[in-house]
C-alpha cells in the first residue's frame, strides 16, 4: 500500500523541540521529519504545499525526493479559490496529513479539502496530526485530529441511515475507528472494539434492508439492540464519536420493537418505515407477503403455524394458496369469510406486479400516486389484520 506523508510549509522560524507520539520520541525543527521517523515503515512518497517564500531549504534538508506543489498565499477569495483547486488536482490516495507549519489558514484549507475528497473515495486521510507546543517548552505531542474526520463521517452516515436506511461506506468508517486500536489503552480498545461491531451488524442490517428481508432485519436489529448501554461509555472515551453512534442505535431499536410482533404484523411495519422513507418497491413487496402469510394463516389447515414469528416452512402451500385468494377476490371462488382480505391482496399484488414491471404496461397506475396509494393500503391492511 503506497501512503503520502502531506505537509503544508510556511516561512516561519522553527526550533529544535522534542515531538511525540504515542510514547515515541524524535527531536528535529521540522514535524514531517519526526512523523517519516514515525511512519518510516508506511509512508513512500512525501508531497509539500507551500507559497514561493516557505522554508523550502528545510524541506530539503531532510527530504531529497519530494513533490513540491506551490499554492498562492491566500489574500482573497479567488486565491483561496485556487489553492482549493490545487489541493483537490494532488491529493489521491493513502494520505498522512501533517498541518504544523503551515502558513496562516493553509492547514485548515488543506483539511477540509482532504475531507470533502475522502467522502467521494478520491482521497484517505489516515491521519491528520497537528503538534502542540505550549508556550515554554520544548516538547511538542502529536495531536491526530483524524478523530474529527471520523466523527463527521460518522454523522453523515448516520443521518443518511435514519433518512433512507441506507448508510454509506460503513465498511470504511469501521476500518478506520479499527484503525484506532494502535497506540490505544487497553480501555480504549475494548471501546473500539465494540463500536466496530455495532458498525459491523449495521453493514448487516443495511444489506438486509436493501434486498427486503425483514425476518433477517429483525434479527440483526435485536443483536443490535444489546449495544444499547454503549453509547454512555464511548461518550466518556469518545465524545465525537457518541452522538452518530446513538443515531444509528435508535433507529434500529425502532426496528427492534418488531420483536414478538406475528410476522404479517412485522412485515407491515417495516412496508410503513420503507414507505416513510419513499422505498416504494421493497415496501409493496412486505405488503403483499404479509399479507398473503396472514391468509395462509388463516385459512390454509397449515399445522405448523410458524408464520407467526419466523419464515413459512410450508412455502409450496402458501404460495399454492395465492392463486385462491386472487380468485376469491374476483369473485371466481365464494369465501364470504376472507372476501375483504382477498380484494384487497388482489389489489396489493396488481401494484407490486405494476412497480416490478417499471410501469411498463398499458394499465399500469400513475407513478406519481404511488406514496399515497401505498398508505392506503396500509391502512387498509391493518384493518384487515386487527
Amino acid at each position: 500500500m503506497s501512503v503520502t506523508l502531506v505537509a503544508v510549509v510556511g516561512a516561519g522560524k522553527w526550533e529544535r523541540v522534542e515531538y511525540v507520539l504515542q510514547g515515541r520520541r524524535f527531536e528535529t525543527d521540522f514535524s514531517p521529519h519526526a512523523l517519516h521517523h514515525f511512519f518510516r515503515d508506511e509512508v513512500d512518497k512525501f508531497m509539500f504545499f507551500g507559497t514561493e517564500g516557505s522554508k523550502w531549504d528545510v524541506v530539503r534538508r531532510y527530504f531529497s525526493d519530494f513533490e513540491r506543489v506551490l499554492i498562492p498565499e491566500g489574500r482573497d477569495g479567488e486565491e483561496i479559490k485556487q489553492i482549493t483547486k490545487i489541493f483537490m488536482e494532488n491529493l489521491r490516495g493513502d494520505v498522512i496529513l501533517d498541518l504544523t507549519h503551515g502558513f496562516r489558514h493553509h492547514p485548515m484549507l488543506l483539511l477540509l479539502t482532504a475531507f470533502t475528497l475522502s467522502l467521494t473515495g478520491r482521497c484517505n486521510v489516515l491521519h491528520a496530526f497537528y503538534a502542540m507546543l505550549p508556550l515554554g517548552e520544548r516538547r511538542a505531542e502529536f495531536l491526530d485530529l483524524s478523530q474529527y474526520l471520523t466523527a463527521l463521517e460518522a454523522f453523515f452516515s448516520a443521518e443518511t441511515f435514519r433518512a433512507t436506511f441506507y448508510a454509506a461506506r460503513l465498511k470504511e468508517l469501521r476500518e478506520r475507528v479499527a484503525r484506532r486500536k494502535k497506540g490505544a489503552t487497553q480501555r480504549e480498545r475494548e471501546v473500539l472494539t465494540e463500536i466496530t461491531k455495532v458498525l459491523g451488524a449495521l453493514e448487516r442490517l443495511v444489506e438486509y434492508l436493501k434486498v427486503g428481508s425483514g425476518l433477517r432485519a429483525v434479527e440483526k436489529a435485536k443483536e443490535l439492540s444489546k449495544f444499547g448501554e454503549l453509547s454512555g461509555v464511548v461518550s466518556e472515551e469518545f465524545p465525537l464519536l457518541a452522538p452518530p453512534l446513538e443515531l444509528f442505535l435508535e433507529e434500529a431499536e425502532r426496528i427492534k420493537k418488531m420483536e414478538g410482533v406475528p410476522l404479517w404484523g412485522a412485515l407491515l411495519n417495516f412496508s410503513e418505515m420503507l414507505a416513510e422513507k419513499e422505498h416504494f418497491i421493497p415496501a409493496i413487496v412486505f405488503l403483499r407477503e404479509g399479507l398473503l402469510t396472514y391468509g395462509c394463516y388463516k385459512m390454509s389447515g397449515c399445522k405448523v403455524k410458524k408464520c407467526v414469528s419466523e419464515a413459512c416452512p410450508n412455502w409450496e402451500l402458501r404460495e399454492s394458496l395465492s392463486g385462491i385468494l386472487t380468485k376469491v377476490g374476483k369473485g371466481e371462488l365464494r369465501y364470504d369469510e376472507i372476501f375483504e382480505l382477498c380484494q384487497l391482496y388482489n389489489e396489493i399484488a396488481n401494484w407490486r406486479n405494476a412497480m416490478a414491471h417499471a410501469f411498463m404496461r398499458k394499465s399500469a397506475p400513475e407513478v406519481k400516486k404511488v406514496g399515497e396509494r401505498l398508505s392506503d393500503l396500509q391502512k387498509r391492511y391493518r384493518g384487515v389484520i386487527k
